[in-house]
């Protein structure tokens, strides 16, 4: 799980840091900065799977190079927490015409245990980089250099030569990259080092999800390498489909947990449907063979997708996401009250802590709803309040930065104390603890 957050110069994100729980609800007006938080986890997400490159425009968005001072730099600080060990992630940007230089520190905090290690990449020099350790070596181009560079068997190295800690720096000399520092220092090391999740596990598959409901009532094209949910559930038959035949535990799962939310359902059904060839599926999917979606009553009827309610279709979608074979140990969705009937919203949030407190998966929210808002009464650590000033994004925890706050103030100035005993939306709504449009 990730405990706490610090991003500085992400977007609107100058400056950032948030303690986070198992579930963490965000609120505040549009373009406060809320869809940048969750922009930051699949930024790194994509980069240590290998998917942004020093000289790709998607790191250039992300971190807005080209707004960049000569020599002036951008770092995203993450902060892990597994049982009481940290581990610390740092990347760096700085603009020197096409260099990008990356620094990653692994920051054992209980055992006093640091290694640093620094990459500066050039696509001109890249094929430069040389062996610096024994089995250690990066001298592959671009972004694949460092996909490398994680991949490699360094920290299995340090685990089992538990005595040592190795520090790796490479910098530019003469056009060249090379290795200036290399050393091997006595450590105090005890425990287990590789109980430890790396950053590549917690923010694999990280991504942002905002269902479609009205998707979810068509017809899809039932493809075999649908085995992962798209972020819109757009292809949430083919996905089911895909497991009844594919991964029938998965599916069992899947009914099961339907079960126990609705109760008058038993299990998922799916039946082909045909397609005139001018239809607009059609043309975007081609000749594939389609299916739609229903679910079966226990009386034995079948209700379509068209005939399901929007709520019923949410936890479906829902249901998939986190049962995919491969789930996301970070679940971001934005604004799930969308489609849903108020009377469902209560379950929906629900379950998302079920989720969090059965499969260990972390989710972060976002809202405008004032019904989402008030399934947090009880839970101020877990609500963000986000506001924008000077094209800078502010956040406040609702319990630690706003009710502390006001209950100090009022202390000394001897005044009532901001009750928030009523509704928690209707509070927020009114503007008495921000993130609301000025």
């Amino acid at each position: 799980m990730i405990k706490t957050i610090r991003i500085q110069n992400f977007r609107s994100l100058q400056d950032v840091t948030l303690d986070l729980q198992d579930v963490n609800l965000l609120i505040g007006p549009n373009n406060s900065g809320k869809s940048n938080l969750l922009k930051a986890f699949v930024f790194l997400g994509k980069f240590f799977m290998g998917d942004i490159y020093p000289e790709n425009e998607l790191l250039k968005r992300y971190f807005y190079l080209n707004t960049f001072p000569e020599k002036s730099g951008n770092t995203l600080s993450f902060t892990f927490l597994n049982a009481d060990e940290i581990y610390k992630f740092e990347l760096q940007g700085i603009t020197d015409n096409r260099n990008f230089a990356f620094r990653q520190i692994n920051g054992f905090l209980r055992k006093e245990y640091v290694t640093e290690d620094i990459v500066n990449i050039d696509l001109d020099n890249v094929k430069y980089l040389t062996k610096v350790f024994s089995n250690f070596v990066i001298a592959i181009n671009g972004g694949h250099a460092f996909k490398k560079f994680f991949k490699n068997p360094l920290i299995s190295s340090i685990a089992s030569e538990k005595e040592k800690a190795v520090t790796i720096w490479f910098d530019k000399n003469d056009g060249k990259l090379s290795s200036i520092t290399t050393s091997i220092e006595p450590i105090d090391y005890s425990g287990s080092f590789g109980g430890f999740p790396t950053l590549s596990t917690v923010l694999d598959k990280a991504g942002i999800y905002s269902v479609n409901i009205s998707n979810l009532k068509q017809p899809y094209p039932t493809l075999e390498e649908d085995y992962s949910v798209k972020s819109d559930a757009s292809n949430l038959v083919a996905f089911l489909d895909n497991m009844r035949d594919n991964k029938p535990q998965i599916m069992s799962a899947i009914n099961s947990h339907l079960k126990d939310c609705i109760k008058e359902f038993e299990s998922i059904s799916f039946e082909k449907v045909k397609l005139p060839k001018d239809h607009n599926l059609r043309k975007i999917h081609g000749d594939k063979t389609f299916k739609r979606l229903g679910v079966q009553d226990k009386f034995g009827q079948t209700y379509w997708a068209d005939e399901l309610s929007d709520g019923t279709l949410y936890f479906l979608a829902l249901l998939a996401i986190i049962h995919q074979p491969d789930p996301p140990k970070l679940l971001m969705v934005e604004e799930p009250e969308n489609g849903i009937h108020p009377r469902r919203i209560k379950e929906i949030i629900d379950y998302f802590f079920t989720i969090a407190d059965e499969k260990g998966i972390q989710v972060i929210l976002t809202t405008h709803s004032t019904m989402v808002i008030d399934q947090f009464k009880d839970l101020p650590e877990s609500v963000f309040v986000f506001d924008k000033k000077d094209q800078s994004t502010q956040i406040r925890n609702l319990l630690t930065d706003i009710i502390a706050e006001d209950k100090q103030k009022s202390k000394e100035l001897n005044l009532p104390e901001l009750d928030l005993s009523g509704s928690l939306g209707d509070h927020w709504a009114a503007g008495l603890i921000g993130g609301v449009p000025r």
